[in-house]
């Protein structure tokens, strides 16, 4: 059977159409019903002056440049008009999300459809007609709308990326500027940041190690910030980027956090390159800089740690920080604290062991003579690491017993390790406690970088 209506009568009645609609008063109308419908379903846009402003003009916009084309050419691909394509900058300056532009053209296309029905309709009688127009107008308007969303989209993502990097800018130099101790209103500033700087300010640095696999892993930190806050039950972080592998973030909070529940976090556990050092909280400006600088002390404490822990918080290693300020001073103390006979000498110097009183006289140290003896208790090797560990524990735990329980061996192995350790110093282990007791925490927290 072959149809009556034939493409060129198709044709004829869209170009006589846009013809008759193409004044000005008649394009105003149709805009008004097509941006009022809209704006119906859409409250962002309804509650924005701007938004309804330029919408109006881009609706206008693209009706007449659809009618001018339907009149001219019906065939030919429509381009949207300058007008459109600022709609979608305007959303983005706006800070609304692309999702909010493509549901827009939508509701847009559906509204203008059943308009465009409604007018089909009344308008023509023979069916046939009416039904080859209306096919032939859905797909200008479905490929109208196909060929051109991806302009928009790429005009509202440039406008975000534009006004995000000029808003991190901005930012970044806020923070710069507190750090740098520059005058600064407060208020502004807390504005500005969206950050209270007049209340209790912790400090986070965040970093990756060099075995993170990925080349910019800041979003991945900036992620990781945010699930800090969250567990410790904070607000959104300030976080801004130091650099590709390093994030500074800073929370606001009532004073103490519970710091110890970062080691929890998800992120830590499904990453193993993923770093946070913890400054203290305090307060205000003064604050913000000084939890800082506290952050800052322990990812250096943190980064050349033997210990490798995911997560170092500053009260856990602020004397570390202070001892290990100067690489050379640092070892010049271990060396001096832990080294043998012959580097420290013990009383009279002799290096008579005072253990073998404690221990009723037994044990002469092979050691003696040798060069383990030069090195003291500052040499490498398994056997002297073990003996530190031996020492250190006893110091902390303030005996004999209380040390063989936390290594977890016999009362007997402490005390004859000790008789090992004051032979390696050439005097004994409580002559002065203190000093032995910060040497053995670097060697133990720094490893070979405090024994050299």
């Amino acid at each position: 059977m072959v149809a009556r209506v034939s493409q060129r009568d198709v044709l004829a009645w869209v170009e006589r159409y846009a013809a008759t609609m193409l004044r000005e008063d008649l394009v105003t109308e149709l805009t008004e019903v097509v941006t009022a419908e809209l704006a119906a379903e859409v409250p962002e846009v309804a509650a924005d002056i701007g938004i309804r402003r330029d919408l109006d003009v881009s609706t206008h916009d693209l009706l007449w440049s659809y009618l001018v084309q339907a009149a001219k050419d019906p065939q030919a691909d429509m381009t949207f008009p300058p007008a459109a394509v600022e709609l979608a900058r305007t959303l983005a300056v706006r800070g609304h999300d692309v999702s909010l532009l493509l549901r827009m053209y939508r509701v847009g296309q559906r509204v203008f459809w059943a308009r465009l029905m409604r007018i089909v309709t009344d308008r023509i009688e023979d069916s046939e007609l009416r039904m080859a127009v209306l096919q032939f107008l859905w797909e200008r308007v479905s490929r109208a709308l196909e060929r051109n969303v991806d302009l928009l989209v790429d005009t509202h993502t440039e406008e975000s990326e534009r006004r995000l990097r000029g808003a991190l800018v901005r930012r970044t130099e806020t923070v710069h500027a507190i750090l740098r101790g520059e005058p600064i209103d407060v208020s502004a500033a807390s504005e500005q940041l969206g950050h209270d700087l007049l209340r209790h300010q912790t400090a986070l640095v965040l970093w990756a190690r060099e075995s993170a696999a990925e080349p910019d892993p800041s979003e991945q930190l900036e992620s990781l910030a945010g699930e800090a806050a969250s567990a410790l039950g904070c607000s959104r972080p300030l976080a801004v980027r130091s650099s590709a592998r390093v994030v500074w973030a800073w929370l606001v909070g009532g004073g103490e956090l519970p710091l110890d529940r970062l080691r929890e976090l998800d992120a830590l556990r499904r990453s193993d390159s993923l770093r946070i050092a913890a400054g203290t909280p305090a307060r205000g400006l003064e604050g913000f800089r000084a939890s800082h600088r506290e952050a800052l002390r322990t990812q250096r404490v943190a980064a050349a740690s033997v210990r490798d822990e995911p997560v170092t918080c500053y009260r856990d290693v602020e004397l570390l920080s202070c001892l290990s300020a100067d690489d050379d001073a640092m070892r010049t103390m271990v060396r001096r604290s832990l080294g043998g006979l012959g580097g420290h000498g013990g009383p009279g110097g002799h290096g008579r062991s005072a253990s073998r009183g404690r221990s009723g006289g037994h044990g002469r140290s092979a050691s003696r003579g040798g060069p383990a003896s030069r090195a003291g208790l500052a040499g490498h090797g398994e056997a002297v690491a073990r003996l530190r560990a031996t020492a250190l524990a006893y110091l902390e735990a303030g005996g004999a017993r209380a040390a063989a329980s936390a290594l977890g061996v016999h009362k007997n192995t402490v005390l004859y390790r000790l008789r090992q350790v004051e032979d390696l110093l050439g005097h004994p282990i409580d002559k002065d406690p203190l000093r032995l007791h910060l040497a053995l925490l670097l060697a133990d927290h720094y490893g070979p970088r405090a024994l050299q």
